[in-house]
């Protein structure tokens, strides 16, 4: 999916060279992602329920007027990880 970022073969990645390779091809990423997507920052520092975050990448949809924050990481997807932020609680 990520053909684009022209990363060179490697056994394991870390998260910032993914992060950098974004940064580095981001006019494709923002086409990869579709029609809409405006790039906010990087390592933005949001605050949820009194604590702070680093969040990796930061987008803002102009057509659905959201924020769309990824947040990278190299590890199995597990669905317990999830949280909903969809309660007002967060700030950018």
């Amino acid at each position: 999916m990520l053909e684009f970022l022209e990363l060179e073969e490697k056994h394991e990645y870390n998260e910032s060279d993914l992060e950098q390779a974004i940064i580095n091809h981001l006019q494709s990423f923002l086409l990869e992602l579709g029609r809409g997507f405006c790039f906010e920052a990087r390592q933005r520092r949001i605050t949820f329920d009194n604590k702070h975050y680093h969040i990796d990448l930061a987008f803002y949809h102009r057509l659905l007027m959201c924020h769309v924050l990824i947040d990278q990481k190299l590890v199995e997807f597990l669905p317990t990880r999830l949280k909903n932020t969809n309660n007002g609680g967060g700030r950018l």
